[in-house]
């Protein structure tokens, strides 16, 4: 099968090493530096792109005329597109001769729509998963071909679990393919349907500190890098927070939180600890417009027992 490819975001870069190493692909697409530039989680194609001799295209919108030139161009017989953000036209949708094949990280037809994995996370779900389907002029509405469950683990963040929805897309698309160049577009459509996930902002990160802890720690975790990140102010500087940590406790009363230090003989180690509803927030490492601070410098852009 003859295979072009649209991707930015580094959940395709597993998908993408099989279908380079099985000269699968006859052209791949991804987002201009200044359009990536507005993007999270951005990955680099280009250079394995030419280490194959892939033709690969830079494009501002799927869309475009000219890069609609660029896939019509290649006579592919799928598209696939993992990782892209841009809902793709009817005339992208057709080019192909058996269909275009896209992913969401979420088990479909739940969690339909944007930031599925943020909003797992940000949810408390204990399970997710990733679904690979056919692309139609819906929003994630087409035939199921395949699904993979992961768990949601008190250890996991918004990058490890993209690191399972990465591995997940290899996997699904290498049992897939040999089946659908034989039958065509197999899988089923489901039933069942949800609510559109809402898109998220960066600004939607801001803290909500009479929260419990155990949501709060699911905020952080599900925005930090490569994401805009959680965030709140002091001293009127805004602070985004990218390392943090939670201690549960029996606590249910909301408490305006005040700054403890964490001490360790190891600088690593050392933060700054946020008592609120439910347990304690233990923060590592912070952003402060371009400056990070992390370990014992914490304890002197903070001051103890100042009130946030």
């Amino acid at each position: 099968m003859r295979i072009f490819w649209i991707g930015f975001h580094v959940e395709g870069r597993f998908a993408f090493d099989y279908l380079l190493k099985n000269n699968y692909l006859v052209g791949a697409m991804s987002l201009t530096q200044v359009a990536a530039n507005k993007r999270s989680g951005v990955f680099d194609y280009k250079t394995p792109s030419r280490k194959y001799y892939i033709p690969f295209y830079e494009v501002e919108h799927v869309n475009d005329s000219t890069s609609i030139d660029y896939i019509k161009a290649t006579n592919p017989d799928l598209l696939i597109v993992l990782g892209w953000s841009q809902i793709l036209s009817e005339e992208v949708l057709s080019i192909p001769k058996i269909g275009t094949i896209g992913a969401h990280a979420s088990l479909l037809p739940k969690m339909r729509g944007s930031a599925p994995i943020n909003w797992a996370i940000i949810k408390g779900l204990s399970q997710t998963g990733n679904t690979l389907i056919w692309l139609d002029a819906g929003v994630d509405t087409g035939k199921i071909i395949d699904q993979i469950k992961f768990d949601i683990e008190v250890y996991d963040s918004c990058n490890s679990l993209y690191e399972k929805v990465a591995r997940s897309n290899a996997i699904m698309l290498e049992k897939s393919l040999p089946l659908i160049s034989l039958k065509g577009r197999i899988g089923y459509q489901p039933i069942e349907d949800d609510e559109l996930l809402p898109r998220r902002k960066p600004s939607d990160g801001l803290i909500n500190f009479q929260s419990s802890a155990q949501e709060i720690y699911d905020f952080i975790r599900a925005l930090t890098q490569p994401y805009p990140g959680a965030f709140f102010y002091y001293q009127d500087k805004k602070v985004t927070i990218w390392k943090a940590g939670l201690i549960t406790s029996d606590s249910s009363i909301p408490v305006k939180p005040s700054i403890d230090f964490i001490y360790s003989f190891d600088n690593k180690y050392c933060g700054i600890g946020l008592k609120v509803k439910g347990g304690t927030i233990i923060i590592h490492e912070i952003q402060v417009e371009k400056k990070i601070i992390k370990g014992k410098k914490l304890h002197k852009f903070f001051i103890k027992g100042d009130k946030i």
